[in-house]
């Protein structure tokens, strides 16, 4: 499964980390470094016994979008999972694990986690763009998914994604 612009970009949205120096960190964080590249920094980062707490989210986090971007959404259930461990209710978690359990076709688990995320952060051009989509595969109401792509627009009016999928 393809997925969105909106989180084929996820990585260079991700807070970046603070408290981290050297190669690994920067591996880790950097979208242009190979997926596999990035999943063995990010492991070695998240080694370190010091790593404050919010870095290792965020790099939960990276490893769980990697996990989505290499198509194995069940690792980035179990790195969403790891992240909510250390910090739950983290809205960027939630999203990341409502779009990997879409991708095994778990939409009821997919909606709570995305509605919950959105609970967090209303905000969110990328959860309500994954609200959306969850939506228009689980079947639900076109109405549904057209209020969330509306919701997105008024906050981001010129998103191309969501402009493009609420036109089409």
């Amino acid at each position: 499964m393809t997925r969105a612009p909106a989180f084929a970009a996820l990585t260079l949205l991700l807070a970046p980390l603070p408290a981290l120096a050297g190669s690994a960190a920067e591996t880790c964080a950097k979208a242009e470094e190979p997926a596999t590249a990035r999943l063995t920094a990010c492991a070695a980062l998240l080694q370190d016994a010091a790593l404050p707490t919010a870095d290792k989210v965020a790099v939960l986090n990276i490893r769980s979008s990697l996990m989505l971007d290499l198509d194995r959404p069940k690792d980035a259930i179990a790195e969403a999972n790891a992240a909510l461990a250390l910090a739950p209710g983290n809205a960027l978690a939630l999203n990341l694990r409502a779009e990997a359990e879409q991708n095994l076709g778990q939409f009821p688990a997919a909606l709570a986690d995305v509605r919950a995320a959105l609970a967090a952060d209303p905000r969110s051009i990328r959860t309500l763009l994954n609200l959306g989509a969850i939506l228009r595969a689980s079947g639900a109401p076109p109405e549904a998914e057209r209020d969330a792509y509306d919701k997105a627009l008024a906050i981001a009016p010129d998103n191309p994604y969501a402009l493009a999928v609420r036109a089409g």
